[in-house]
Parts: structure tokens; C-alpha cells; sequence
């Protein structure tokens, strides 16, 4: 199994992936520092730590607004 490795938060890690997930891994890990970017103000004055659960939280609200969004139109159409 292939090794990708990257940096995260200034830390390297090693992510194994299958070959066929390459391209969605790097779009994954490119999204999420994107999204890390957004508190980029709070580094060095909060953990790593608590920045990776806000991103996380972060991710997480904008999933259940795309699945409230999604059932709305459904609603409508039916």
C-alpha cells in the first residue's frame, strides 16, 4: 500500500492510501488546510489541538446545512 506523506499544522504524517484514492486523498488534505486557514489567527495563541476540532466542527456544520439544503429541495420537488 502506497505512503502519502504531507504536513499538517506544521507536522508531517504518512497516510496510507489505496492507489485508486491518491487523487481524492490530495483534494481531501488540500480542502482541509484550506479550512485550516480559517483560524490561522488563532495559532500560537490556542493548541493545534483545539484548532483541529474547530476545522473539525467546522466541517461538520457545513455537512448537516448541505443535508438540510438537500432535503428542502427534495420537499419541494415531492
Amino acid at each position: 500500500m502506497p505512503t502519502l506523506k504531507t504536513e499538517i499544522l506544521g507536522s508531517l504524517i504518512e497516510i496510507n492510501y489505496e492507489d485508486s484514492e491518491k487523487d481524492k486523498l490530495r483534494k481531501i488534505i488540500e480542502k482541509f488546510n484550506d479550512r485550516l486557514l480559517d483560524f490561522e489567527n488563532l495559532r500560537g495563541k490556542i493548541s493545534d489541538k483545539k484548532i483541529l476540532i474547530l476545522a473539525a466542527l467546522k466541517a461538520e456544520d457545513q455537512i448537516i446545512d448541505q443535508t438540510l439544503t438537500k432535503e428542502k429541495e427534495e420537499e419541494i420537488i415531492n
